[in-house]
């Protein structure tokens, strides 16, 4: 082979290779010429990593190479020289000549292992010498002796890490660290502070990070902050987690290794964390996380290329039936920034929130009440026109200022506290760490929150749903304000990790696939197997609640007889959760001014059922003449040319004040309205004169 001219090939292969394509098989690129992607080869956010046809560039560590390079470093598959040629010939298709790769200088290795997911040549493990390294190394930090180790120390206690240095085996390559076999490369990793892969507690890989001042610009001064050994990287950081999860049933991927070294410190060695260097999931171990059975929360950093991590690896792993939640950001650049900020015990608590809030959106309303809910209240805080006045004082007053958002119905209502009452049964449970599902399918999540809230800190439901509190000389705050000290807030937060409530749909809108009784059945069962217990289950109300979309209910008594079957049986039965389903009933409709409210109310089932959705419901209808002189009207009454005549405004529903029975005097020709009295339930109509003495 002393003929064979390698320059001539080599410029071959090059010329044949797309170096962009090959590379963009294991490293994302975007744009064409050059490929932008990030670095494989030391840490980074933002792309510095530069890919053309034929070479590439880092212009954050300074990494240059063609082909042959890229094949030959970690990024690239980790194959030897020798194999790094053979593997150049099959790509570009240009041959190697028989015995010429063994010609070229060879690498000594370890055994290769077998073929991975597909791999067309086998991988290169990493060097023999790596557990005698670490070793020293950390025996260096222990000592604490060399002004490299006492600079490794003052970083990671900056980093909040000093405690686990020793658990975690970190060490300091000093001058004291001395293995033959390294060779040069142990000099390029002097001074740096050594992260190392356990695995079985033993070392198989590490990380080496180069410990600098702020001052020192490590990208113009050509230094990687991240160096370590080439080869394939056998395991994760603090692997043998894995192993140890099952006692909590979840773990937790960061991205780095110092991000889980910052769980560890916060929340224990026992911690289910593993650290993910870059990023991405060392080969192989996602089928050993599919294997182990567990939930994984993944944390990534708070930047785009965090999000593409996590992205990345939910997809990964959900391909292997992995149940994977993505926690939302800490509100910190990474977990170890957190750890600085927060603490040790901050941290271990933001975590669990963060957990429990990825499953509160199924189970309970916490994320919306810490959240969400407030947007909502300042949103009604700076509306122009909060309520509209009937002009009519006491009205106006029983109304807390008039009509807001929402309908109101004038003619008659079921109302006698039902739905005031379910919610005081929800609040104990939920109060009591019982679980509950709420299903309205007459108000808003946020109306029934409202009247918890309202509830539980004394502040006015009124308030509450305008967004506003208005003093008596006219000014208005926010009523988010006035919540968060009451000094009772902490209690709705309580009962909201607790209390789901869902906004359903209903026969009468015809929108019969939300909230049916087959989604409530789901609902309300993954909640029992989330919290291991059924929930307690409200219904509000029966008569709203949608039929199944494939059987026909014409009559409305048969759809609700339907309906209270399939809460029996698939609810209540199959769960063993309790069902509570509020109802309305018929009433007489006829002869207003001499029922009892009872009878009073039965007037609006003239209307169909319009008033299951009013906010307030009056009824309006005249005052007998027997009674008009108790007024101050006979049996006719003039004003100037106009008649007037006493009317009844019954306000039999009201959701966020008290009901009340005024009179007004109507003259119709002007369209006229003034108060004039009141009427309690059991005695005559009261003019106000009587009622102020």
């Amino acid at each position: 082979m002393a003929d064979f001219d390698w320059k001539t090939w080599r410029s071959d292969v090059k010329r044949k290779i797309d170096l962009r394509a090959l590379i963009g098989q294991v490293l994302p690129l975007t744009n064409s010429e050059p490929g932008d992607g990030l670095c494989p080869l030391h840490q980074e956010r933002t792309p510095s990593f530069k890919v053309w046809q034929d070479h590439y560039h880092c212009y954050g560590c300074e990494a240059h190479g063609d082909v042959f390079s890229w094949l030959e470093t970690a990024a690239g598959g980790v194959y030897s020289p020798a194999r790094a040629l053979e593997e150049a010939a099959r790509v570009s298709g240009v041959a190697l000549p028989r015995g010429s790769s063994q010609t070229q200088p060879q690498t000594p290795t370890q055994p290769t292992p077998p073929q991975d997911d597909g791999s067309p040549l086998p991988l290169r493990q990493p060097p023999v010498w790596i557990p005698d390294f670490v070793e020293q190394a950390h025996q260096a930090l222990m000592r604490g002796e060399s002004a490299a180790a006492q600079q490794a120390w003052g970083y990671l206690e900056a980093r909040g890490l000093a405690s686990v240095a020793q658990l975690l085996k970190f060490g300091v390559a000093d001058a004291s660290v001395k293995v033959s076999q390294m060779g040069a490369k142990l000099e390029a990793l002097r001074g740096r502070l050594i992260v190392p892969n356990l695995l079985s507690q033993k070392p198989v890989f590490f990380k080496a990070r180069y410990l600098a001042d702020d001052s020192v610009d490590l990208k113009r001064s050509g230094i990687m902050k991240y160096d370590g050994p080439s080869g394939q990287m056998p395991a994760p950081f603090h692997a043998d987690a894995l192993a140890r999860a099952s006692a909590r049933g979840f773990v937790l991927l960061t991205e780095g290794e110092l991000d889980a070294a910052s769980v560890i410190a916060a929340c224990g060695p026992d911690f289910p964390v593993l650290g993910l260097p870059g990023g991405r999931i060392p080969s192989g171990w996602d089928k050993r996380i599919a294997e182990a059975g567990l939930r994984v929360f993944v944390m990534m950093d708070a930047d785009e290329a965090g999000e593409r991590h996590a992205l990345n690896i939910k997809t990964s792993l959900e391909a292997l039936g992995v149940r994977v939640s993505v926690l939302p950001p800490t509100g910190h650049n990474d977990i170890n920034s957190a750890l600085i900020a927060l603490g040790g015990d901050g941290l271990e608590r933001l975590l669990e929130e963060l957990r429990f809030e990825v499953d509160s959106r199924a189970i309970s309303n916490w994320s919306y009440i810490r959240s969400t809910f407030f947007d909502e209240i300042d949103a009604r805080f700076h509306r122009p026109h909060r309520s509209y006045t009937t002009g009519l004082a006491s009205l106006d007053a029983a109304l807390d200022s008039g009509f807001a958002e929402g309908l109101h119905i004038l003619g008659g209502i079921t109302s006698g506290g039902k739905t005031s009452l379910s919610l005081r049964i929800a609040i104990q449970n939920a109060a009591a760490g019982r679980s509950v599902l709420y299903a309205s399918f007459e108000q808003s999540r946020y109306e029934l929150w409202a009247r918890i809230a309202s509830r539980l800190t004394h502040v006015s439901q009124g308030a509450i749903k305008r967004g506003a509190f208005v003093h008596p000389n006219g000014s208005s705050e926010p009523v988010s304000d006035l919540l968060r000290a009451s000094g009772r807030w902490e209690g709705v937060e309580q009962v909201s990790r607790h209390l789901r409530i869902l906004e359903g749909g209903d026969a009468l809108s015809r929108n019969t696939g939300a909230w049916s009784i087959e989604a409530l059945r789901q609902t309300a069962e993954l909640m029992a197997n989330t919290n291991g217990a059924p929930p307690l289950v409200i219904v509000d109300y029966l008569q709203r609640v949608p039929g199944p979309p494939d059987v026909r209910l014409n009559d409305p008594r048969e759809r609700i007889s339907y309906v209270a079957g399939a809460l029996q049986v698939r609810l209540a039965r199959k769960l063993g959760c309790p069902v509570l389903a509020l109802s309305s009933v018929s009433r007489a409709s006829y002869r207003l001014a001499e029922c009892d409210i009872e009878g009073r109310l039965a007037a609006f089932k003239e209307a169909g059922e319009l008033e299951y959705t009013a906010y307030t419901a009056m009824l309006l209808y005249g005052v007998p003449l027997d009674q008009h002189e108790g007024l101050g009207f006979g049996k006719r009454r003039f004003a100037g040319a106009t008649l007037e005549t006493p009317v009844a405004m019954d306000l039999v529903k009201n959701r966020e004040g008290s009901r009340g029975r005024f009179v007004a005097a109507w003259q119709p020709r002007g369209d006229l309205w003034r108060e004039i009295g009141i009427w309690n339930e059991g005695e005559l109509p009261k003019t106000m004169a009587s009622v102020q003495k």
